[in-house]
């Protein structure tokens, strides 16, 4: 048995009625969310590594489930959804239609997907793209918010004011391209 995305299978409750009912994220998992133009590319790639994956019709989005805070400091253009988020899980019979429902069922052997593989097949369906920003903001923000300095004034340390440059260069960037 793969013990890869087997050892959460209990933090999966889908319900038990007829339609999708909206749980948080980050309780007993964060959600992955990718647009369908590049979900069959990694699930392809995760093959039978992939955990459980609800997919989304209306919002044209799958969502992988990882353990919470498995995808902490991720700079992809997926977003992940955590506490304070709510994802649509549909009843565990539900497995097709245009209606959400589960792309890859959960199981007796399939829970949540393992983050570092995940991350791995989302690089490759991606061609390595990372958000700029996202991976300036992100040393920035652990700095700012473990650096006592920086907590009064985010700019105030020498290593704060460095992150904080490099933010704002990307987001510049980003803005004239």
């Amino acid at each position: 048995m793969n013990r890869r995305h087997t050892t959460a299978i209990n933090a999966i409750t889908p319900p038990a009625g007829a339609a999708p009912v909206k749980q948080p994220a980050g309780l007993t998992w964060d959600a992955v969310r990718v647009s369908l133009g590049s979900a069959d590319d990694v699930l392809k790639r995760l093959g039978d590594e992939s955990g459980a994956v609800i997919e989304d019709p209306a919002e044209a989005c799958r969502y992988w489930l990882v353990a919470p805070g498995a995808a902490e400091g991720w700079t992809l253009p997926h977003p992940v959804l955590r506490l304070g988020a709510f994802v649509p899980v549909p009843p565990a019979r539900r497995t097709e239609g245009a209606a959400v429902h589960w792309r890859v069922p959960p199981g007796p052997t399939r829970g949540l997907t393992d983050a570092l593989r995940l991350h791995a097949a989302l690089v490759e369906a991606t061609g390595g793209r990372e958000d700029p920003v996202r991976a300036a903001w992100i040393p920035f923000i652990v700095h700012a918010t473990n650096c006592p300095v920086c907590r009064r004034c985010p700019t105030a340390c020498t290593t704060g004011l460095a992150r904080w440059t490099r933010y704002r260069e990307a987001r510049a960037r980003a803005l004239l391209s």
